[in-house]
């Protein structure tokens, strides 16, 4: 016959396919043990159709390992379609596998056709996530009645497919082990299941950690499958006892039989013996009887008859012994070879009830390493407990000297952050206060500054006209005052080009102005991602101190800019005075026009700079508000953070309490689970004692009438 190596590398090179060199070796040896391990390996489509076909016809393989692979479903469904064939695996893991969608419905049609299925592993898919699918594979586990071990962990089972698990629970009665763990049934998952478990009787052990079930419910579900396992421990041993009276019964009835025959056959004999001496009184008295012979041919005669009767009836007895021993040996024959039919079956029982006592003292002793192992694990345990209560005391106090400190610290940031608060309130207030002023001074600069221009264009104007009044008094003279003309209108001209000129750099100015507030944007959004620490608040304040400096200085600067005022009102007064003086003296208009110019140039230039120094202070206090806002924002942020601290240490102490709760919940269930398989340990040996001794008792009692028959 083929071997499944041989079949692999057939269909491989049929359908043209090359295997990797991991799954022909597993292959390889899956033939000769019956266990194929492909755990962790990358499998092509074709390869799984390989695979699938070889386990559809395989005899030998019962285990299959297909871990961590993350097949493809076209790949899972070539697998499944051998499974829904009928194999002899009795032993499937798909952990791994990303099994989801109608993958999950043909797993559950696999459950409707496969008879050997037995123990499966799909621990990380995704069997939940289609509530359709999920309801399919679990129609085909309510009709199954071979599969006892399933895990379903990390497969995002949702309350909707609990109530579908649900009914399994109530309908199918070969599941032993569950594991549910480490999903999202929730509450009401964790009760549909425990209506679920009023109706099982088979699931001896069911994990549901990491669903955020209630502990009342996992504790109920828990006592659920005790009372299950103690059902089935049980009902073993009902079986075992009902197995000791069927044998102790034949035994009994093999025994009376045996007597029975014999009491028959000693009963015969003795009868026999009785007829025989009977017999010989009563020839002794018809000899004597007999008048043919003296008394001294009595005893001879007598004598000869006696001893001829008594060889005729030893040769009697004789043939009737043989033949009565020849029945009897019939007898014990066919009595031997019932018995002997009997004791081989006893002995089968025997040996069987002496295996099962091996076992069950191999389970007692597993038991008591088990035992010996929990109660190291527990001392283990109360070590780890008594470091943990030792940690966790250190740990608290270490915890409260740094809530103290912590606590210390925030009551001296609170302070310090007060008085900060309070300084920047006051240098805010004063910044304010003479933000006002200074606004307040601005406004009446450019009051004035816009009367003087005002009252500066009149003059001109009075100028212009007083110019024209005097070129008409000058056409009288047109000889002598000629060449004045040209040159006087040669210096209109360029005053004319001077004032396009400053027109121009006007609209420079104005543009340089907008780009330059484009820049202060920048800046602003800048220093807004820029100051985000604590450290900077002395920056900050140093900062202050300079922009205090700086409006000492701002205000030197309008001092300066009030002596230039009266410098330029003084200056204006000599204009008139000049004016007055070009009235009187024709000659020196030409000269003193140009004066005017000049200066009204100069006050344009200390008007803009003046606007410009104004633009300036204004960027300034807008600076000063924003960082004033920003470092109370930060300061709400500082207290947020505070109380965000002081919330997190309030729930990490809240949640070791609980923790510290829940490990001595868990101690005490060890404890009681050690203590009743204890109990039970020690039922099971008394029992086991109570049946040694019957067993012994039993077989004394068939050998003591053995003995006796073969000795008689």
């Amino acid at each position: 016959m083929i071997s499944d190596y041989e079949l692999f590398n057939q269909l491989c090179t049929k359908f043209g396919v090359c295997p990797p060199i991991e799954i022909s070796n597993a292959m390889k040896i899956a033939s000769s043990t019956g266990e194929l391990r492909l755990p962790c390996l990358s499998i092509v489509v074709p390869v799984c159709e390989v695979i699938g076909r070889v386990l559809a016809s395989s005899c030998k393989i019962k285990l299959v390992d297909l871990s961590d692979c993350m097949l493809v479903s076209k790949g899972l469904s070539k697998i499944f379609d051998a499974l829904q064939q009928g194999t002899n695996i009795t032993y499937l893991n798909l952990r791994g596998n990303n099994i989801t969608g109608p993958i999950v419905s043909q797993l559950g049609y696999i459950f409707h056709h496969n008879n050997t299925l037995k123990c499966l592993y799909l621990e990380w898919n995704n069997l939940g996530t289609n509530i359709e699918d999920f309801e399919n594979f679990c129609k085909g586990l309510c009709v199954n009645y071979n599969i006892e071990e399933l895990d379903l962990r990390y497969n995002q089972i949702t309350p909707r497919c609990a109530e579908f698990l649900s009914d399994v629970l109530k309908k199918n009665k070969s599941i032993k082990i569950l594991n549910l763990a480490w999903n999202t049934l929730g509450v009401q998952g964790g009760q549909l299941l425990l209506n679920g478990m009023k109706e099982n009787n088979s699931i001896i052990k069911m994990s549901l950690r990491g669903n955020c079930i209630p502990n009342e419910v996992i504790e109920t579900i828990d006592n659920y499958t005790y009372k299950n396992r103690s059902r089935k421990i049980v009902s073993q041993i009902n079986m075992m006892k009902d197995i000791e009276e069927a044998s102790e019964a034949i035994f009994k009835e093999n025994h009376e039989k045996l007597r029975n025959n014999s009491n028959v056959f000693v009963e015969s004999e003795v009868s026999n013996v009785n007829k025989r001496s009977k017999e010989k009184h009563q020839m002794e008295n018809h000899i004597r009887q007999s008048p043919k012979y003296d008394n001294t041919n009595l005893n001879s005669t007598s004598i000869v008859a006696l001893n001829i009767f008594e060889k005729k009836n030893e040769k009697n007895e004789s043939a009737n012994f043989h033949s009565n021993t020849d029945i009897a040996v019939e007898e014990d024959n066919s009595k031997d070879s019932d018995l002997n039919r009997k004791i081989s079956a006893l002995n089968k029982i025997l040996h069987d009830r002496t295996s099962f006592v091996d076992l069950l003292t191999d389970e007692i002793s597993v038991k008591n390493t088990e035992i010996d192992s929990a109660k190291s694990l527990i001392n283990q345990l109360h070590q780890k407990m008594n470091e943990l209560k030792d940690k966790h005391e250190n740990y608290v106090l270490e915890k409260t000297k740094e809530i103290s400190n912590l606590i210390e610290t925030q009551k001296i940031n609170e302070e310090n952050w007060k008085k900060m608060y309070k300084e920047l309130e006051e240098t805010h207030k004063t910044v304010v206060l003479k933000n006002k002023e200074w606004e307040t001074k601005v406004n009446r600069y450019e009051r004035e500054i816009h009367d003087n221009s005002v009252e500066i264009i009149s003059l001109r104007e009075k100028l212009i006209n007083e110019s024209q009044y005097y070129k008409n008094i000058i056409a009288q003279s047109r000889i002598k005052i000629h060449k004045v003309k040209k040159e006087f209108e040669e210096k209109e001209n360029k005053h004319k080009l001077d004032l396009n000129v400053l027109k121009n750099t006007l609209k420079e100015t104005t543009q340089a102005l907008e780009e330059c507030q484009a820049q202060l944007q920048k800046t602003r959004t800048e220093l807004r991602d820029t100051l985000t620490n604590l450290s900077d608040v002395k920056s900050k304040l140093n900062d202050l101190e300079q922009i205090n400096i700086k409006y000492n200085k701002l205000e030197d600067c309008l001092q300066k800019l009030k002596n230039e005022k009266t410098l330029l009102e003084d200056k204006f007064t000599d204009s008139q005075r000049s004016i007055a003086s070009l009235k009187r003296q024709v000659n020196a208009l030409q000269g003193e026009l140009i004066e005017p110019q000049r200066r009204y140039d100069l006050l344009k230039e200390e008007l803009n700079e003046e606007k410009n120094k104004t633009a300036r202070l204004k960027q300034e206090l807008t600076e000063e508000r924003s960082r004033l806002k920003e470092q109370d924002v930060q300061i709400q942020k500082m207290n947020q953070q505070i109380t965000i601290l002081n919330s997190q240490i309030n729930e990490i102490q809240l949640s070791h309490a609980d923790d510290i709760r829940a490990r001595e919940r868990e101690h005490k269930h060890l404890k009681e689970i050690i203590a009743n398989r204890e109990q039970d340990l020690n039922d099971l040996k008394a029992r086991e004692a109570q049946r040694a001794g019957q067993l012994y008792a039993a077989f004394s009692k068939y050998l003591n009438p053995m003995d006796a028959t073969l000795i008689t």
